[in-house]
């Protein structure tokens, strides 16, 4: 399966996130356990409270794409992982569900804060708005379906694959509240890439 996805907010030039002028940016340190020390989830309570003291600084229409993706791409992985939790059972999958959820309300928290646009402000499991969210939806559920191996090689795809496309997108930003919750994203997704492997393992 080719999980290589290509998005437009990735096309733009990155030379354009080192060019582009930023809001001055807010100095003041962040409390250690909450900005540094990430071997734990963080709740929304704790990322929402952390994003507003940064300064506000609308995003930019590259940022503002990025975020509207990857509020449907943390959507994706909820929705894969509640549909392999209730046909195999395994505590995995309810477990990172709920990290999922966690992922997708800080970013509707980011949108939230800046009166952006929400394409998941009534979602439906299994449903997005993006095609190629809902294309990927419906090839990883079709090839989990087949077997709890396959289900489990699903969670290590969507996990990789959404590695890479925060490291793209934290190429595009040097906006501190963004960068802060991406950091948080990608720290979570490999810490859920380890459990996938070692359950295949």
């Amino acid at each position: 399966m080719n999980m290589k996805l290509r998005k437009s907010w990735v096309i733009a030039p990155v030379l354009s996130a080192i060019l582009f002028t930023s809001c001055a940016k807010n100095e003041v340190a962040l409390p250690v356990d909450e900005a540094n020390s990430l071997n734990e989830e963080l709740s929304i309570e704790k990322m929402t409270a952390v994003i507003q003291t940064y300064e506000y600084c609308i995003p930019d229409s590259a940022e503002t794409a990025m975020l509207q993706f990857i509020r449907e791409e943390e959507y994706l992985a909820h929705d894969v992982y509640s549909v392999f939790a209730e046909m195999y059972g395994f505590q995995i999958f309810y477990n990172i569900r709920q990290s999922e959820y966690v992922h997708t309300t800080a970013i509707r928290n980011l949108l939230n804060k800046y009166g952006l646009e929400d394409p998941a402000i009534n979602h439906q499991p299994g449903v997005f708005q993006n095609q190629e969210l809902q294309e990927l939806y419906d090839s990883l559920i079709a090839s989990g379906s087949q077997s709890s191996q396959q289900a489990l090689e699903a969670g290590v795809a969507i996990e990789t694959t959404d590695i890479a496309d925060i490291q793209n997108a934290l190429l595009i930003t040097d906006q501190q509240d963004i960068t802060f919750v991406l950091n948080n994203l990608m720290k979570a997704s490999y810490r859920h890439l380890a459990a996938f492997n070692a359950w295949l393992n």
